[in-house]
């Protein structure tokens, strides 16, 4: 990081990515197409991102849909995983950026230095920046994916003096504005109201 230089930090999901939308529009139907209620595919996806952690592992949602339809001798394990891979690692996850995401982004690459931190599992979020095309915008270094707590992504990096925060979710902005400040910084933080996101992302982009 350069210290002189406005550090801008957006969160992914339900930010700039119709996370929501993703699974039960994308993902979802593949699965009710052989045959598997919604109900239950909605039941192993809640205890995939929700119970087991405080975001989706992958492996874990798989686990759990076929502990869910074991007793159907039809579906194996690695035909439910075959499904995921061949719908998430897809460049047609693209259509899933929210409107304005991608102005949003390149305005800010021409004025700020930027960092993409996003919570979920390592090689799942890797992968779908990157059929995303975030890499047009952000180096490797600057996609971090934690597993944890996001500051404990950042504790080593030198924090410029000056930051922005774009995050759907109020409590974990004020958590790294919090972290920031500590480290000196001062910070505004920018929220995508996920009732209206697109009006929210639309006025973000007015004030950076």
């Amino acid at each position: 990081m350069k210290n002189g230089k406005t550090l801008i930090i957006f969160d992914f999901d339900m930010t700039l990515f119709k996370t929501r939308e993703f699974w039960r529009e994308y993902i979802f139907p593949f699965y009710i197409k052989i045959g598997i209620p919604r109900e239950l595919i909605g039941k192993a996806y809640f205890k995939a991102g929700w119970v087991k952690s405080d975001h989706l592992i992958p492996r874990i949602f798989i686990g759990e849909l076929y502990k869910i339809i074991k007793n159907n001798k039809n579906y194996t394990k690695k035909q439910l995983k075959d499904i995921f891979e061949k719908r998430v690692y897809s460049p047609a996850v693209k259509r899933y950026f929210y409107p304005y995401s991608i102005k949003l982004l390149k305005k800010a690459k021409k004025k700020y230095q930027m960092l993409l931190i996003s919570r979920g599992d390592k090689k799942f979020k890797t992968k779908i920046f990157g059929y995303c095309g975030l890499n047009k915008y952000f180096s490797p270094e600057e996609m971090i994916v934690a597993e944890g707590k996001k500051i404990k992504s950042i504790e080593g990096l030198v924090i410029p003096t000056n930051c922005i925060i774009v995050d759907d979710v109020g409590k974990d902005a004020k958590v790294l504005a919090s972290f920031l400040v500590k480290k000196g910084a001062s910070v505004r933080i920018l929220l995508v109201d996920n009732k209206k996101p697109v009006e929210s992302l639309k006025e973000i982009f007015k004030k950076i």
